[in-house]
């Protein structure tokens, strides 16, 4: 701004001593010229003077503006302050974890090993199946031919094998080997040791009761109930009916080695053999019936081997013809 203003007094200094040169050289009067040139000078000098005070007037209050200014624009850096921090509160922690310990690992116990596959036989001819294996014990069931039975155990001979009734009757039963085959490998067969030989004396007996006539295949069955009270089993029978009134043969005598049967209402032919102490059904078809009333008579004869063959029994029991 100092410089500015110099430059303008320079300017109006030239101004007047070019203004006060041409005056000079006017042709003036001595007296009046030299007098207009004072008053000429005094006023270029007092317009100067007001102009450069004008000047440094305005350059002053320029100078009082700029630092207003300056005084009142904001800091670009705002000064630090002393304003306190808030507290710092501590952090806030999770609450622990309360999960339970995990449950003590039970030791695993490897799975029972499977049991064997049952081993089967089957029966090359009808076979009965005895209480030990020997002949000298009682026959309680029997296999038919092609029948299967689970084989449950051998004697030490490895003669014999114990086996679980066909029938379904008696629990366990022993069958001759010789009339039956294994189906597979029986080297793994456990060895039985079977109960000592009866010693008790051999009896044949039975009751025998009159049960009813039923119909099988159109041909009328009379039916008789047999308990076998023996030591031994019966496995064969002949029966014949007859006719006490007028004395005459009605049916039979027949014989047959599946007599007995489970039910009065079964049809023959039934179970090969009736063990001690069981009771069951035999039948013997008529062709025709007396006249009602008539007294009838049934005989029948039980052996203990097939074909009436051992020993045997003959019972008869009375009755009266429907």
């Amino acid at each position: 701004m100092d410089k500015r203003h110099n430059q303008v007094n320079a300017v109006l200094l030239a101004a007047f001593l070019l203004l006060a040169i041409a005056l000079s050289a006017c042709n003036f009067s001595p007296a009046g010229p030299a007098k207009d040139q004072d008053a000429v000078l005094t006023a270029a000098a007092a317009t100067i003077a007001a102009e450069s005070q004008q000047q440094t007037i305005q350059a002053l209050q320029a100078k009082e503006t700029s630092q207003e200014l300056t005084r009142q624009a904001p800091s670009a850096t705002p000064e630090p302050t002393d304003t306190p921090l808030p507290p710092t509160e501590p952090p806030t922690l999770p609450p622990p974890s309360i999960t339970p310990p995990p449950p003590a690992t039970q030791p695993v116990e490897p799975p029972p090993p499977q049991p064997p596959a049952a081993l089967m036989l089957t029966a090359n001819v009808e076979t009965r199946c005895r209480q030990g294996p020997s002949q000298a014990f009682n026959t309680i069931s029997f296999i038919r031919v092609g029948q299967q039975a689970e084989i449950i155990g051998r004697n030490p001979e490895n003669t014999w094998w114990l086996i679980r009734d066909p029938q379904g009757k008696f629990g366990n039963c022993w069958v001759w080997g010789e009339t039956t085959q294994p189906l597979g490998d029986a080297s793994g067969v456990p060895v039985v040791q079977p109960p000592p030989l009866p010693t008790q004396p051999v009896t044949v007996n039975f009751s025998l009761s009159f049960v009813d006539f039923h119909i099988c295949g159109g041909v009328a069955m009379a039916t008789f109930r047999v308990t076998n009270t023996g030591t031994v089993a019966l496995f064969s029978s002949n029966i014949t009916i007859w006719d006490v009134t007028n004395n005459v043969g009605l049916a039979g005598p027949e014989a047959s080695n599946n007599p007995f049967l489970v039910s009065a209402s079964d049809c023959p032919p039934g179970f090969s053999s009736l063990p001690p102490g069981s009771s069951g059904f035999v039948t013997k078809g008529m062709g025709m019936l007396p006249a009602p009333g008539t007294k009838g008579r049934g005989i029948v004869v039980l052996c203990t081997q097939n074909n009436l063959n051992g020993q045997c029994l003959e019972q008869r029991v009375n009755f009266k013809f429907p």
